[in-house]
């Protein structure tokens, strides 16, 4: 029988509508980390395995979502802007604390204090202030 080398399959992670998404790459050809990932999802969730597959529902200890509104918004006058410098001020990108690249969501990632802050999303005791979506004139 021939011994033919086995490549590992791609690792992939369902999302909470059953969708498989696929997990960003953080290093290059050499094996070394680049960028800082951001993944932005519930943690500590918990699936209730005694109803049918498709009637599952997840209940999460983190949802980390949050709603954002503007009080006053002309569509024909203004656009929404995400800033991604107001996303991640406050956050070292040379620096990557263990376990996870960049922010992974998870409630022990130090990364993910900062951003989780920006994006107006209490995590381990620091209040949310949303920071990254802010209205502009348009031109």
């Amino acid at each position: 029988a021939s011994s033919a080398p086995r490549t590992r399959p791609e690792r992939r992670r369902s999302s909470a509508a059953g969708c498989p998404t696929r997990m960003g790459r953080t290093s290059d050809a050499t094996g070394a980390r680049v960028g800082f990932p951001i993944h932005l999802g519930s943690t500590g969730c918990e699936q209730r395995s005694n109803q049918h597959p498709d009637q599952r529902t997840q209940q999460c200890r983190n949802g980390n979502r949050v709603t954002v509104s503007f009080s006053k918004f002309d569509a024909a006058r203004q656009v929404v802007v995400a800033d991604l410098a107001a996303l991640l001020a406050g956050t070292n990108l040379r620096t990557n604390s263990a376990p996870h690249p960049g922010c992974m969501s998870h409630s022990d990632d130090d990364d993910c204090v900062s951003i989780m802050k920006n994006l107006g999303i209490p995590f381990r005791g620091v209040p949310g202030s949303q920071s990254f979506f802010r209205l502009e004139s348009h031109p």
